[in-house]
Parts: structure tokens; C-alpha cells; sequence
């Protein structure tokens, strides 16, 4: 036996709408309980109290089982969301006592039940939550995905979700579309379940869980089918775990249920046919509607697969299109922790810059400067992003080092591009050194940018003082009597 109890990726973020779903069908599920004592000790104590009316109903097949058959058969009756609907369904089923037939068994249990409503029981939550098949009632069907039978039919279903369903929420991008995913895969595993009422399954009430979390073994199959998914495994006293590729775990459990119902296979109280519709539910929601996440998130999927497996030893290493050597590996790490460091700085900036906070900004810049100085390009790069929040001191401060780095590889073209961007962001920009205006005057005058030249020259008294912004007159007479 397996169960697979987690996704093997690092989240990075805290998955609020799964945890809030863990812990709400919980509350749910321990508001039934509560509800289902209540009930248990109203009805033992109700058939306790009403022999006579038990020996009224019976006659003489009165005997000391009464009792306790009634109080085994009431809560039944009392959960189900249409007592009179069950009552029609018993009528036509064969004959459940012997000796007595099934109108005369039905004629009792109307009348027990009738005199049960009477004495004011408490009423049942899971009659307000159950989804009817026949009814094809919306709100029950996130009502009845919402509640659960038994703790152990709670806590499997949400070790399922937990496995599956935090990367999920992550993937998709957004609570909003994640929420919809959650409740269309409810409402595929619900209304696949009252189709085939409708071809002539039997019709019983059904609640659970299940039919999204198949829905979300399907995504998975979709969006992240080479993530490793942990699970546990126990043969006899041996147990351990392992790692499955998300894609072979959503093949079984949706492919044996498939042929469960297939071959017609005892199955007791599971609904195979939400568990198969849910599932096929979920990967079709990927294929037709989640194309541009999963290519959004492929490559860092990619290397997230990367670095689990240089982590651990992968058992289905074999299944997977990513062996390498150790070292590549290792390079692969140092490459993706770096775009993260990369994506991690630029975030902090952006923010800063949003925000207007100009110093701090600017000091994020200058904490990072050494570590990018060798590449003027990505700087250039974050200017750019930068100019889509303003035009603040912090953009004309990423602009003068951008210059400042293609200068210093004498890169004078893209030093002087860039220049002429920030000439435009603010009138009063200035370069950082009178070296590099120097340098920027001359390229200026030479490729015929007078207008640059003169903004070079109105804003040198200022920022350099009166004797360089002489000495850089003094560039522009002797450029003019040469040319």
C-alpha cells in the first residue's frame, strides 16, 4: 500500500487557500459529529421511551430487537435530505425482513418516523449538506464537497489535497482562479454523478471531498507532471517512502478508478464515478484554460526538479529526462539560486521605487552594484524597469551608474544611449563624475547632439563647480575649431 502525503518543491510562499480549506472541512466535519451525537442520543432515548408505540406499530411482530433496530434505522432516515424519496426508493427494493414484506416494513417506518419528526429532534446537518444526485442542486455541491462521513473519510482526503494541492494553488497563479478550479472540479464529480443516475445508477446521496481532490491529482498530471510526489509505503511490518512523479500517481489512482467502473466493481460506498469525472476534470481545466501558466512556470519547474533530485537519492530517477552529473547539477543550483538572489534584489528595488522611497532605493542599488559592476547590460535592464515608476532620484541614479559601467568597458554608444533616455526623464539630470560628462561631451558633439551637449553644459556649474564646468567650454570652443 502507498500514500503519497506531499510535493517534493520548495513553495517559497504560504498556501492560504489550501490551508483554509483543510480547515474548514475540518470545522465541518466536527460541527457533524457534534451533530450526529446529538441526534444518536435523542433517538436511543426516543425509542427507550416509546415501546408502547413501537408494540402499537408492530403488533406481534413486536420483540426485544425493536428497540435497537429503531434506533440503528432513524438517523438514517434522519440524514437523508428527502425522507419520502428514500421511502420510494425502500418500497421498490427486495423484501428486507423475512416474513414481512417491504410496503408493510415501509408503512412501519412512516409511521415511526412521522411520530419521531413530532417529538422535535434536533435537526441534521448532513440532510442540509448531502448532494442529492436527483436534485441537481449547485449549492449542494459545495456543501456536500465540503462535509465528510467519518474522521477517517476526512483525514485521507485532505492527506490527498495536502499532497497535491499547495503547489497547485502556487502554479495556477491567483486565489481567484484557483478557488474556480476547486469548485468546477466539485461541480464536474457532482453533476457527472446525477448523469449517470440518469442512465439508471442508484441514486444515492453522496458528500465528500474526494471528487476535488481527483481534480487536483488531474491538474497536477497537467501542470507539474515531473514534480516528485513523497510517499509513504508500508508492505507488512516494512514501511518507508518514496518518491513518484506526479503524472504516474494521477495515471493509477485515475486509471483504477476508471476501471472500477469499467468492470462493475463492488465498491461499497466510494463514488468512483465523482472520482473519475473529477480527475479528468482537473487535467481538461489545465489543457484548455492553464496553457500560459505552465509555460510561464516550466522552466523554474524545471530546475526546482533539478535541485530535488541533486538532493535525494530518486528512486524513479529512470522515468525522469533530467539525469546528469553531479557537478551539473551543482552548476544548475548555483545558476537558479542566482536568478532567484537576481529576482529577489529586483523586488526589494521595484518596491522601493513604487513606494517613492527614493533613499532606500538607491541604497539597494549600491548594496548590489559589485556584484553586477561586470555586467552593464542587466543594469541597463533594471533602469528600464525602474523608468515604468517614475522619474524619480533613484531611476537618474540607476541611470548615471549604467552610464558609469558602459563608460568604464568603453562602451561609449550604449553609455551615450542611455544618456539620451535620461536626458529625457528630468532637464536638471546630470552625470555622476566630470570625467564621464567629458567623455559624453565629446560623443555628443561629434555625432551632432548639440541639445545633449547644452544640457551637459547647463547643469555642470551646479554639479561640478565653476572651474569644470570651464574646462568643459573649453572642450566645445576646441571641438568647434577643429571641426
Amino acid at each position: 500500500m502507498f500514500l503519497p502525503y506531499s510535493t517534493a518543491l520548495r513553495l517559497g510562499k504560504i498556501p492560504w487557500i489550501t490551508l483554509a480549506v483543510v480547515a474548514l472541512c475540518t470545522f465541518i466535519y466536527w460541527k457533524q459529529a457534534h451533530n450526529e451525537a446529538l441526534i444518536n442520543a435523542y433517538t436511543q432515548a426516543y425509542c427507550r421511551d416509546n415501546t408502547d408505540l413501537l408494540r402499537a406499530i408492530l403488533l406481534e411482530d413486536y420483540d426485544e430487537t425493536a428497540v435497537s433496530g429503531c434506533q440503528e434505522v432513524l438517523p438514517i432516515i434522519h440524514s437523508r435530505p428527502d425522507p419520502e424519496a428514500f421511502f420510494e426508493r425502500l418500497l421498490d427494493s427486495p423484501d428486507l425482513l423475512e416474513g414481512v414484506s417491504q410496503a408493510t416494513l415501509v408503512d412501519w417506518l412512516k409511521r415511526l418516523y412521522q411520530d419521531f419528526l413530532q417529538s422535535g429532534p434536533p435537526w441534521s446537518l448532513d440532510a442540509t449538506m448531502v448532494y442529492d444526485p436527483l436534485g441537481w442542486n449547485p449549492l449542494r455541491v459545495v456543501t456536500s464537497s465540503l462535509a465528510h462521513a467519518d474522521w477517517a473519510h476526512l483525514i485521507f482526503n485532505m492527506i490527498f489535497f495536502i499532497a497535491f494541492a499547495p503547489a497547485l494553488e502556487l502554479l495556477v497563479g491567483g486565489n481567484f482562479r484557483y478557488i474556480a478550479i476547486l469548485v468546477a472540479t466539485a461541480f464536474a464529480a457532482s453533476f457527472a454523478y446525477s448523469i449517470t443516475v440518469v442512465l439508471g445508477a442508484e441514486p444515492l446521496p453522496t458528500l465528500g471531498f474526494s471528487g476535488v481532490v481527483m481534480g487536483m491529482i488531474g491538474l497536477s498530471a497537467f501542470l507539474m507532471p515531473k514534480a516528485r510526489i513523497r510517499t509513504f509505503y508500508w508492505v507488512g511490518i516494512a514501511f518507508g517512502h518514496f518518491y513518484i512523479p506526479a503524472w504516474i500517481l494521477a495515471l493509477w489512482f485515475i486509471g483504477w478508478d476508471t476501471w472500477r467502473v469499467i468492470s462493475s466493481a463492488d465498491v461499497g460506498n466510494v463514488n468512483v464515478i465523482a472520482h473519475v469525472a473529477g480527475g479528468v476534470a482537473g487535467y481538461l481545466i489545465g489543457f484548455y484554460f492553464l496553457q500560459k501558466q505552465r509555460a510561464l512556470n516550466q522552466d523554474d519547474l524545471d530546475e526546482e526538479v533539478w535541485y530535488q533530485q541533486l538532493k535525494r537519492k530518486d528512486w524513479f530517477g529512470g522515468l525522469s529526462s533530467y539525469r546528469k552529473r553531479p557537478e551539473t547539477y551543482a552548476n544548475e543550483e548555483r545558476l537558479s539560486q542566482a536568478k532567484r538572489d537576481y529576482q529577489s534584489f529586483l523586488d526589494r528595488l521595484l518596491r522601493a521605487v513604487r513606494a517613492r522611497q527614493h533613499s532606500e532605493a538607491i541604497l539597494i542599488l549600491l548594496e548590489y552594484f559589485e556584484l553586477y559592476a561586470k555586467n552593464p547590460e542587466a543594469y541597463e535592464d533594471i533602469f528600464q524597469e525602474m523608468k515604468d515608476y517614475g522619474t524619480g532620484r533613484a531611476v537618474q541614479c540607476a541611470g548615471r551608474l549604467v552610464i558609469f559601467l558602459y563608460l568604464r568597458q568603453d562602451k561609449i554608444a550604449a553609455a551615450f544611449r542611455v544618456l539620451e533616455e535620461c536626458a529625457q526623464l528630468s532637464e536638471h539630470f546630470a552625470l555622476g563624475h566630470v570625467d564621464d560628462a567629458s567623455r559624453m561631451l565629446h560623443h555628443a558633439l561629434s555625432c551632432g547632439r548639440p541639445d545633449i551637449a547644452k544640457q551637459i553644459l547647463r547643469n555642470a556649474p551646479g554639479k561640478y563647480g565653476l572651474t569644470q564646468a570651464a574646462t568643459l567650454r573649453r572642450i566645445v570652443r576646441e571641438v568647434a575649431r577643429a571641426q
